[in-house]
């Protein structure tokens, strides 16, 4: 299992060409045009871990959609864990 804060995986997101938008007391969406992807989470702090589920579908979604293999996936959330 990766511990990963939800600062490694919106900062993984965004440079993988995704936007994010907030939506206060509620969810945070991030959005990825030219995959026509569509990611919502729970309204995680920065340091806060995410949930081994979200995870999952995360990087399931960035596999289907062709963005990122869910192997490399994995390998950098690993590689972010280490460094943060």
């Amino acid at each position: 299992m990766i511990n990963c804060t939800f600062a490694n995986l919106r900062q993984l997101l965004l440079d993988l060409g995704f936007e994010m938008k907030v939506v206060p007391d509620s969810h945070v969406v991030f959005e990825h045009g030219p995959a026509h992807a569509r990611l919502v989470t729970e309204p995680f702090a920065d340091g806060e871990t995410v949930d081994p589920a979200t995870i999952a579908v995360v990087g399931r979604n960035l596999d289907e959609r062709g963005i990122l293999p869910r192997a490399r996936f994995d390998e950098l959330l690993r590689e972010r864990a280490l460094a943060g």
